[in-house]
């Protein structure tokens, strides 16, 4: 009878101890993750595509006819972390605070871009939909 209820108090702890050390690990890996979002974020490479993103006029936004690699990055960058946005992998209220405003500027800015890619990859027209929706649930207030 001793060793049962030994037992039972053993395996009690152990499920406790497990949650703990769960929660634990998960609120610093979303911790981490942004961490690496803000490295990334501003490296040269996406502070290069950001800056001629934000210099480009409407017509240069929606000309699908000239190299699209800086407006590619961004969306990709931004696609990938929406998605850990809304899975919530990442912490929301951190990224509002911290990356909300650029990840908003910089969608309202590729918007017609966005939709514009749509429209001719009509195989991808879930295109940035993650952000889109991050941003117009999310981040527009």
């Amino acid at each position: 009878m001793a060793i049962e209820i030994i037992s039972a108090t053993i395996a009690v702890v152990s499920a406790i101890a497990s949650i703990i050390i769960f929660f634990y690990t998960q609120s610093k890996s979303r911790i981490v993750t942004l961490k690496e979002y803000h490295i990334e974020d501003n490296s040269d490479e996406m502070f290069n595509a950001r800056k001629n993103v934000y210099m480009m006029d409407e017509d240069e936004i929606v000309d699908l006819t000239t190299d699209d690699r800086d407006r590619a990055l961004i969306c990709t960058h931004y696609q990938f972390y929406a998605t850990l946005y809304l899975n919530n992998v990442i912490d929301r209220d951190v990224y509002n605070k911290v990356f909300g405003f650029a990840a908003e500027k910089l969608y309202t800015k590729l918007e017609p871009y966005i939709m514009k890619r749509r429209e001719r990859d009509t195989d991808n027209h879930n295109l940035c939909c993650e952000y889109e929706t991050m941003v117009k649930k999310y981040l527009r207030k």
